[in-house]
């Protein structure tokens, strides 16, 4: 092989490693991206490449990346002592797969001309098989494929973190400590020693799936949904569990890794190509583990994606995809969780977003890891009481029950807000049982604690209202209004106070307000349709009975329409007497 095609030449542009010129920042950019491709053993394209920089025309922009690249590899030669370097452009190809020009133009003297398939793999082994990557990575202080972010401290900040990720397709995997790699958990039941080998990986899995199917667990699933199967009872497969939800992934960081207290980490890898994680289709999905391991001489092991169309609760509430092939997945961009803010984070999670381990393990095997020897026996806080409760409200229904965690949160005395958030829940729930007196008692503990919060005046005022206190009811509403001027419900709801007590002159103007801030409320339409009945305004009034009815019609609510039109056969009956 002529020696031009291994080593790499000085050019007019300066070294990536010099300073932080355009295609100097972009040539470190390029460079990890195909030390990365090395180590896969796979090609790239000028598309490809010139995508994942962020390039619009990068057929031209790329040149002067190469062109630095090729300078940083032909100063770093002069003092390396470990051989030749080869000049890893040469992995970037033409879209339909041939040599790039200056690849053609070295072997055949002619840049439009492609040289013989044997001759650019030849090429193409020398670096695949080039031992020092690694070294000059580190050499030239560039991480492989990612761009490590300050450490994240909290979720806020995790969040900031995750929207890059806005216009293309990525998953996540959470890692407990920083030092972690990413593969494959069957590779920790093989030696380090030359043992963790694809091949090795494919024999331990398959080895697994023989024995499972001896004992009789095969259940008529392919090799694949067993090995799901099995990974999710414990056993170490080809599986890396990733997740399509980020949050998810930085709940798994925050854990506690299994050395103690570290860093954690959130890596994030792009699965938009099909040339990186080929989907595991229906039909794909019926091939042998073998399959999936087979070895392309040129491009090395392909890397899969799949996400079970039978998904048990666990895989639904963690949003989990497996990632999966012979090659180490390396990830597109990475950040650290600082280990002193684990805690803080994990609050804010279960606080703002509601993911907690119960959440995530929602199956039996996962509630009863909840109560193992290794897991610390807590007294409930006031916040899991909150959070009981409101489980017990929205997706039980049971206002007893929830009234009862409501409770017990409010005697651990918690921060006033807390505090104020129990009594405005549990009033909520009195008012439903039509327990009002007990409501505008924890009212009024919520208003002492929060008096400038307007649906405080709101829910009270309501509840007085249905016990007949028109006059305080209107006094909660006018404070509500003066807290916010633009808060509709208070408005409809001082406006029916007032008709109750025959003022409906003034309560139309409330109504009149409130409809003017929420076109779309059908009982403020109702209410204000029944006091211009009584005013004796009937054709207004019937105006507005039909647009409330119109309304409900478009949420097709048919009990909702039935108690509509009932009331309005009711107010327009009265007008004909």
């Amino acid at each position: 092989m002529k020696r031009e095609l291994i080593m790499a030449k000085r050019t007019k542009y300066d070294s990536m490693s010099d300073g932080n010129k355009w295609y100097q920042q972009q040539a470190r950019k390029a460079f990890s991206i195909l030390v990365q491709r090395a180590k896969a053993r796979e090609t790239i394209t000028y598309q490809e490449l010139g995508e994942a920089l962020g390039l619009k025309k990068y057929f031209v922009s790329l040149r002067t990346v190469f062109s630095s690249i090729s300078t940083t590899l032909a100063e770093l030669q002069a003092s390396w002592q470990e051989g030749d370097i080869p000049l890893i452009t040469n992995l970037v190809t033409k879209t339909n797969g041939h040599p790039n020009q200056f690849v053609c133009a070295q072997l055949t003297g002619d840049p439009k001309k492609a040289p013989r398939q044997e001759e650019y793999d030849a090429v193409l082994e020398v670096i695949y098989n080039y031992p020092n990557w690694d070294a000059i990575l580190k050499e030239l202080g560039i991480e492989m494929g990612t761009q490590k972010s300050e450490k994240i401290t909290s979720l806020s900040d995790f969040i900031e973190w995750t929207e890059q990720f806005s216009s293309r397709e990525y998953v996540f995997r959470g890692i407990s400590n920083e030092e972690y790699v990413i593969e494959a958990p069957a590779y920790s039941r093989l030696g380090r020693e030359g043992g963790a080998t694809p091949e090795k990986l494919l024999k331990v899995n398959r080895d697994m799936l023989e024995d499972a199917r001896r004992e009789g667990h095969d259940e008529n699933m392919t090799d694949l949904e067993l090995l799901a199967k099995l990974q999710h009872y414990g056993a170490a497969t080809c599986l890396i569990d990733f997740t399509k939800n980020p949050l998810v992934a930085l709940w798994f960081a925050c854990q506690e890794g299994s050395s103690g207290t570290a860093n954690g980490k959130v890596i994030a890898v792009d699965i938009n190509s099909k040339f990186e994680f080929e989907p595991v289709t229906s039909p794909l999905l019926k091939n042998k583990i073998n399959h999936f391991f087979e070895r392309d001489k040129r491009k090395g092991y392909k890397l899969y994606q799949w996400q079970p169309h039978n998904q048990n609760s666990r895989i639904l509430a963690q949003q989990s995809i497996f990632l999966f092939g012979g090659e180490r997945i390396e990830p597109a961009v990475e950040c650290i969780i600082s280990k002193n803010s684990k805690q803080e984070i994990l609050s804010a999670l279960e606080l703002s977003v509601g993911i907690t381990e119960a959440r995530l393990f929602p199956d039996f095997m996962g509630f009863a890891s909840q109560y193992a020897p290794n897991k610390v026996y807590v007294e409930p806080s006031a916040q899991d009481y909150l959070n009981l409760g409101i489980d017990a409200e929205w997706k039980e229904d049971n206002m007893k029950e929830a009234i009862n965690y409501y409770t017990q949160g409010i005697l651990l005395n918690p921060n006033e807000h807390l505090l104020s958030t129990l009594y405005q829940k549990r009033a909520s729930c009195y008012s439903v049982s039509g327990e009002l007196e007990s409501a505008i008692g924890d009212y009024d503990e919520a208003i002492e604690l929060t008096s400038n919060y307007p649906n405080l005046y709101n829910n009270r005022g309501s509840a007085k209202s249905e016990l007949g206190n028109y006059k305080e009811a209107i006094t909660d509403f006018d404070k509500a209004i003066h807290l916010n001027p633009d808060l509709s419900i208070a408005y409809s709801n001082r406006g029916s106070a007032k008709s109750e007590l025959g003022n409906y002159k003034e309560a139309i103007t409330d109504f009149d307000k409130a409809i003017h801030l929420n076109p779309d409320d059908a009982i403020t339409y109702i209410n204000r349709g029944s006091a211009k009945f009584k005013m004796g305004h009937f054709k207004g009034a019937e105006q507005d009975l039909q647009m409330a009815l119109q309304l409900v019609e478009q949420d097709e609510n048919a009990e909702l329409v039935a108690k509509f039109r009932e009331k309005i056969d009711e107010l327009t009956s009265r007008s004909k007497i």
